[in-house]
């Protein structure tokens, strides 16, 4: 990828999540979540994953109906035994070898949540929206050195299911389980001079989240 696509593609990451960020706390958020994050993309250059997000949830319908706004952060290795020739070097040329990678991710999300059941202290939502994730990988092999990498900006939906269990009455703090599938594609296809063109395919990436919430409204 160029230089300018890669910035372009930043810029809109970027400009996402200030909007998030910025727009969360305007709207009177009623919790605000840390969590880790345990991740598996179907795409093989991208693997397993782990890293953590902050979510940002307000109140849209007494409470029933939630908007949810997060940032996260993800990344991993992995390693495979293949050609490290790609784009206009036929792979022929070259013998496979253990080859080292690593993927990262920063997402922005944007979802509607709605209450299925619970009460004051515990309660079951199901998540529904959009994501849009900039993806890095970078490949070496552990033989020959010839090392590749490659940038794109996927986007997709998510769906899933959030529960939160509130056990201390005298504290706004709770603990949050949730997973979730996003189906994730390229924002755009481009032509690269090397001919190299990596994560061009769709993709699923299920996903596990643990964590803290505050209720900064109860």
């Amino acid at each position: 990828m160029s230089s300018a696509l890669r910035g372009r593609a930043r810029r809109r990451l970027g400009l996402l999540t200030a909007v998030l960020v910025g727009a969360a706390p305007g709207l009177n958020a009623q919790a605000l979540a840390v969590q880790g994050l345990a991740a598996h993309s179907t795409h093989p250059l991208v693997g397993n994953l782990l890293g953590g997000e902050v979510v940002f949830r307000v109140p849209l319908a007494a409470e029933v109906v939630t908007l949810q706004a997060g940032v996260a952060r993800l990344g991993g290795t992995s390693s495979q035994f293949t050609s490290t020739c790609h784009g206009f070097i036929f792979q022929d040329h070259c013998e496979p070898e253990p080859v080292a990678g690593d993927a990262h991710l920063t997402n922005g999300s944007l979802a509607l949540g709605v209450r299925l059941a619970g009460g004051p202290r515990a309660e079951l939502r199901v998540l529904g929206g959009l994501r849009l994730s900039q993806v890095h990988v970078a490949w070496r092999g552990l033989s020959t050195g010839r090392d590749y990498a490659g940038d794109r900006t996927w986007w997709g939906v998510d769906i899933g299911l959030e529960g939160t269990l509130a056990p201390w009455r005298r504290l706004p703090i709770g603990l949050q389980v949730s997973g979730g599938i996003s189906r994730l594609q390229p924002f755009q296809t481009y032509f690269v001079a090397d001919g190299y063109t990596p994560l061009v395919a769709s993709s699923t990436l299920a996903t596990v989240r643990v964590g803290f919430v505050w209720h900064t409204a109860r």
